[in-house]
């Protein structure tokens, strides 16, 4: 069969297909233990990374430039069937990029694209400050949710009123879904590590606070960072300031946070400070023994899909879970303050708890870097800390 124009389109609009790395995972050398290759698991079929996420991935951002008013989302269930959504009539290039899926996916009729889908997303969180605040209710998080083909509203305390202003607004499009307290930002303590730094390690400012600390992270010179939650550096009551400089318990100095991303509409709460280049690596640490593994690729935004597999590290071991919805706008609320919008958070069924925040998120094969957690089932989208603050992850020794 001749291959379809979807690949040729895919190029056009500045996408490139990508593949997984191959090979095997090479051994760290230097005073750190080598990789353990037998820790390393096998591809899970619906993992970030796998052959059929990264298909389904491409074939969905392709989808969504170009055809955003038939487009109604791709997701996969846990057997590893995708599903592509079609809202209104169908087209040449859907029909393509359904032809040529390596599965043949499952196609459903739905009511909105998840471009309008987005868009009233981003209408209703404008108004959180007027018709949403009715009766002391708090809006709290929004969620496009392409498997229900809706956008779900977690409120504080809804009100009959608020009830049925969103559904006399957005009818059908819009659910309110109750919940309890607003999100509280999870707190940052310390622990002791060797150089060079890892993905997965405690960071602390020095005293009864800690955060996990993320991917290495790079910029032209070359400079090299290390990440943790933007959060847990804010300047407020109770936190060290964004200047801080950030310690292992010995005392080592760690550098200092010089791009902090805690702040009103932020789309990556990240928070990077400088370190030498002896500290710098692309090793992972998994569960509290510090499984290790090296981060080889690193996931494209635009790609993920609903359904795959995604693992986090915690300060108490990594969690596992999937992929829930790709267009999260959560407001996360420190303790006494203040309350700040994070938008394009990705959500998952695993779970996190304070103290973990920064922590990173990665696929299930342990080599490819995904994101940064940042709320109990949120984390920020590496991609989206890459445009926001102009670095790239650090995959090369």
């Amino acid at each position: 069969m001749s291959r379809s124009p979807w690949l040729s389109i895919l190029a056009a609009i500045g996408l490139t297909a990508v593949t997984p790395a191959g090979g095997s995972v090479s051994a760290v050398t230097g005073a750190d233990s080598p990789v353990d290759e037998a820790s390393v698991d096998s591809i899970d079929p619906v993992g970030a990374g796998s052959p059929l996420i990264l298909e389904l991935g491409q074939i969905q951002a392709l989808l969504y430039a170009q055809e955003p008013a038939s487009f109604g989302g791709v997701w996969v269930d846990s057997a590893g069937t995708p599903t592509i959504a079609v809202a209104g009539d169908s087209h040449p290039i859907l029909d393509d990029a359904i032809r040529d899926l390596s599965v043949t996916p499952r196609v459903v009729q739905v009511k909105y694209s998840e471009a309008e889908l987005n868009v009233l997303h981003d209408q209703l969180r404008t108004h959180e400050k007027r018709e949403l605040a009715v009766g002391g209710s708090q809006l709290v998080q929004i969620a496009t949710d392409i498997v229900n083909n809706r956008v779900v509203a977690s409120v504080v305390g809804p009100t009959d009123t608020l009830v049925e202003w969103v559904d006399e607004t957005y009818g059908d499009a819009v659910v309110v879904v109750p919940v309890g307290e607003p999100i509280m930002a999870t707190a940052c303590t310390n622990s002791n590590c060797p150089s060079p730094l890892k993905a997965g390690l405690k960071v602390y400012n020095g005293g009864a606070f800690w955060c996990m600390g993320g991917f290495i992270m790079r910029t032209t010179g070359p400079k090299y960072w290390w990440s943790t939650a933007g959060h847990c550096t804010s300047g407020a009551s109770g936190w060290h300031s964004p200047t801080e400089t950030l310690q292992h318990p010995a005392g080592t100095n760690r550098g200092s946070v010089t791009y902090q991303g805690w702040f009103e509409n932020s789309t990556a709460d990240v928070a990077l400070f400088q370190i030498s280049s002896t500290q710098k690596s692309n090793i992972l640490c998994r569960a509290v023994t510090c499984s290790l593994s090296n981060i080889t690729s690193r996931e494209d935004g635009s790609f993920d899909v609903v359904g795959q597999s995604i693992r986090w590290q915690r300060q108490t071991g990594y969690s596992a879970g999937t992929l829930t919805n790709r267009n999260v706008s959560v407001q996360v609320c420190k303790p006494g303050g203040p309350c700040r919008w994070l938008l394009w958070q990705r959500t998952t069924t695993a779970v996190s708890s304070p103290g973990d925040s920064g922590g990173p998120v990665f696929s299930p094969s342990n080599t490819m870097a995904i994101g940064f957690i940042s709320t109990t089932h949120s984390y920020s989208h590496i991609s989206s800390l890459e445009v926001q603050a102009s670095v790239q992850t650090q995959l090369t020794p």
